[in-house]
């Protein structure tokens, strides 16, 4: 029996986890752009994890009030990433919103200071996500919103060329099989939460939204930018998250 596919896809998904959260997940002390490929490829399975321990901790504050559950809801899903995510959504905002050259936009988004825009963008998502988890969602989408966000991201990236300012490199691109992956990803999402208590017409509404919604930001920073890069995924995914939340709350 032929066990390299497995111990193949055991390994990218500790790397997921390595490189995407900050839970403890062995790897390589020194990452290079074929782990962060097999990473990428394994990003919704990171999804999944933050998904169900957010699912395990809204268990644990049911007891209080909805408004102080959501924050703590908020600041873990922050926690758990390592603000990865949000670093690169400020980070991207900064430099996408920029009224100058495209040089000048690649200089900005590789500056570790936060701007106006930084700001702005950032404290938004944060407070719609506060909001939309201080209401009753149920919590199949705590699960399946991780996963659905960054699963459409991997279509993106095979789409686009890494920017010159990107800190992965071009071949960290992930290959085809990361579009099939998302693919699967997808669609297991969207069949769970219509299994655990959702229906499939929103599951498979909150996939489409979610496909479309990458694929517009993808465009959006490709074109100011000239590619994608890390934190243009991180502000897909954060900007994702929030709308499907938005989304959830409106269905619940």
């Amino acid at each position: 029996m032929n066990t390299r596919p497995l111990g193949t896809a055991l390994r990218s998904m500790r790397q997921a986890l390595a490189f995407f959260t900050v839970l403890p997940a062995p790897a390589a002390g020194t990452w290079t752009e074929r782990d962060l490929q097999r990473a990428l490829v394994a990003l919704p399975f990171a999804g999944l994890v933050i998904g169900l321990l957010l699912l395990a901790a809204q268990a644990l504050l049911e007891p209080l009030a909805r408004e102080v559950r959501g924050a703590c809801l908020t600041v873990l899903w922050l926690v758990l990433t390592g603000a990865l995510h949000f670093d690169g959504l400020c980070d991207t905002a900064d430099a996408v919103f920029a009224a100058t050259s495209r040089d000048e936009r690649l200089r900005i988004a590789k500056d570790p200071r936060l701007g106006s825009y930084a700001l702005a963008t950032g404290g938004g998502i944060l407070l719609v996500k506060l909001a939309a988890l201080s209401q009753p969602v149920a919590g199949v989408w705590l699960v399946v919103v991780p996963v659905l966000a960054r699963s459409a991201v991997l279509p993106i990236a095979a789409l686009h060329p890494n920017h010159a300012a990107s800190r992965l490199g071009a071949a960290a691109r992930p290959p085809i099989a990361g579009g099939v992956s998302a693919a699967a990803a997808g669609v297991i999402a969207a069949l769970a939460a219509a299994a655990l208590g959702g229906t499939l017409r929103a599951a498979l509404l909150a996939t489409g939204a979610a496909l479309l919604l990458a694929f517009g930001m993808g465009r959006l920073v490709a074109r100011r930018l000239g590619g994608l890069g890390g934190d243009a995924y991180g502000a897909i995914i954060e900007t994702l998250e929030a709308a499907l939340l938005i989304l959830a709350a409106i269905g619940r």
